[in-house]
Formats: C-alpha cells, structure tokens, sequence
C-alpha cells in the first residue's frame, strides 16, 4: 500500500471519528432541544379535559378523601359547563378525551343527560368517558345512557366478594352493582350497539391485591375491558396502601401537567384532578378561556418546578405517589 494510500485512510478515520465523537457530544443537547419543542407543542393546549359536573356522592370509600372536603360542594351550573365544552369544540384539533366526571357521582347530577348528549353532540369526534361507582345504573338511566352512547363507561368494582367489596366501598351494595353492571351489558348488546365500551376496574390495594386474578376471570367475558389500577395518595391526602408492584425509583416530571385541565364544580381550574380540595387554583374557567388558563404563568411556575426537579415545593406534589406509577419517562423529558 502506498504512504498516500495510508496517509488518506489515516485522514478518512480520523475525520470519520470526530464526526461521530461530535455526533455523541451532541446527542444530549439534540435531545434536550427535542423534548423542549414537544413541551412546547403541548403547552398549547391540553389534550385531556376533565369537569367536575357535582360533588355529590352516595358512597363512602376508604380511598377516597371525598369526605375531607372543605371547599364548596354543588354542581356545576350548565351554562359554565356548556363554556367548557363550546371552548373545546373550537380548540378540537388538540383535544383528544373529555371526562364530564371528578369529585362526584355523574347520576346525582340534575339532568346529568344533558350535560352528557351536549359534549357528545359538541364534540364528536373526541373520546367521551365517564367513571361511576355504578350503583345508580337503574334501568331508566341506562336507557339513557345507551341512547347518548358515550364512547365508554368505566365502573369501579373493588372486591371480587361481597364482604371485601362493602368493606371498601361503604354505603354501597354488592348485589346491587353487579346486578347494574350485567344490565347495561345485556341492554348494549341486545340493540347490537359498540358504545358505549364497558370498562370495570378495581384499585390494586392490600384488600384486594389477593382477588385481582379471579376478578379478572370473572368479568372479562362479560365486559369489554378490565383494568387493575394503582392506588393513589391524593397528594398525600390518604394513606398509601399500594402495593410496590409498580413502584419506580426515580421521579420524573408529572406528565399531568402537560396533558390534564382539570375544572371544579364552582369553575375554579386546578392543578390536576388529585387536588380534591382545590388549593392550588390556576384559573377560572368562568372568567378565562381554556387557552389563557393553559398558557398562563401560574401554571407555567409549575411546570418549571416540575423541570427542575422541585417536586417537594409544591405542597400537592411533595407527598403525592402518582409519579411512581409512570413507567417510563415521558416522550418530551430527558
């Protein structure tokens, strides 16, 4: 091989090295440039929708915190929830899933059907989703509800037996509920309908984390899908009575907060759907647009708490066990 042969090959791999040692050096900035232009696409606006329609509940659960509640109880006026859902429908391109349900049980809101038919006629080509401890399923709201067909119902049922399920989720029954969760299942099916989607979960917990494998068994020929859910501390709220199954170590910015708007009965905006007792208030859907509230700097500090790793700053954060339940590390964080 000649020296000039040589001497290129020497010059071609030398280049070639630093190229790809410039590559790597580069590689956490580029990626670090990337999550920052999603966080950007995302501050938007939000993607997930979440109303708090009453805070009105016929049960007494030992994981809830519904029963601390000190701010002011009622259901949302229909014209201030109609705001929410008409800002929505201007703004559908960015959202994906709106939730008419928080704090309360939706069939102890006064004409719960028409607040349900006008996100559905409003917004229809968005996930509509309601969550219900099913008792109130009767045959009348059922036919309602089947009528309106939201995209899916998710019914929380803890206890694969009837002492486990009345020790968890006081005031209610047993019978009863499973009795309402066959029933809307026969009605869907007997009019050949999809919708809605019938989803029954239960929280992983140390009552019930023995009978999650036979809970499953059981209801999933009879529903669409099951879900085994994480318990959570309601920002440190309740005890954690988790089990660790799913628990991480490291903790990572709350994807909520890029992702979640969460509004209270009165139309108080919040941190995110954990904030039961709304104390840390962002906005007032009454008096903002979704937008404003989103883009706005209370929300904006939050975040960038969150960024920093400042978790133990924000009151609702410091103790709260939901980060713990994110497997992985979102697509705009690094």
């Amino acid at each position: 091989m000649s020296n000039i042969k040589r001497r290129s090959q020497i010059k071609l791999k030398k280049v070639t090295g630093n190229i790809a040692g410039n590559i790597f050096n580069a590689a956490p900035r580029i990626k670090k440039s990337i999550a920052k232009i999603k966080r950007r696409k995302l501050e938007l606006y939000p993607q997930i929708i979440q109303v708090e329609t009453t805070t009105a509940c016929n049960a007494d659960c030992i994981m809830c915190p519904h029963s601390r509640i000190t701010r002011k109880k009622g259901h949302m006026d229909f014209e201030s929830y109609k705001k929410v859902v008409d800002d929505c429908a201007k703004n559908s391109k960015f959202v994906k899933s709106f939730f008419p349900f928080l704090n309360g049980e939706l069939f102890l809101t006064p004409k719960w059907e028409d607040y349900l038919a006008y996100t559905k006629k409003r917004l229809p080509d968005i996930e509509i989703g309601i969550f219900t401890n099913g008792s109130l399923l009767d045959m009348e709201n059922i036919d309602k509800l089947v009528e309106i067909e939201p995209d899916w119902i998710n019914i929380s049922f803890d206890g694969t037996s009837k002492e486990t399920y009345e020790r968890i989720r006081r005031k209610l029954s047993f019978d009863q509920v499973q009795n309402n969760i066959f029933q809307i299942a026969n009605k869907r099916n007997s009019l050949k309908k999809v919708k809605p989607r019938i989803t029954i979960s239960i929280i992983e917990m140390e009552q019930t984390s023995n009978g999650v494998k036979s809970f499953v068994t059981k209801w999933a020929p009879v529903v669409d899908k099951v879900t085994i859910e994480p318990y959570l501390n309601w920002g440190g709220a309740v005890e954690d009575k988790s089990t660790d199954r799913h628990m991480i170590c490291k903790r990572m910015p709350c994807s909520r907060l890029w992702y979640n708007f969460t509004v209270l009965n009165t139309g108080d905006v919040v941190i995110c759907c954990l904030d039961y007792n709304g104390e840390i208030v962002i906005g007032d859907i009454r008096k903002q647009s979704i937008k404003e509230i989103w883009t706005g700097e209370k929300i904006a500090k939050l975040r960038n708490l969150h960024l920093e790793g400042k978790h133990n700053e924000i009151r609702l954060c410091e103790d709260c066990n939901y980060g713990k339940y994110q497997t992985e590390a979102p697509i705009w964080w690094c």
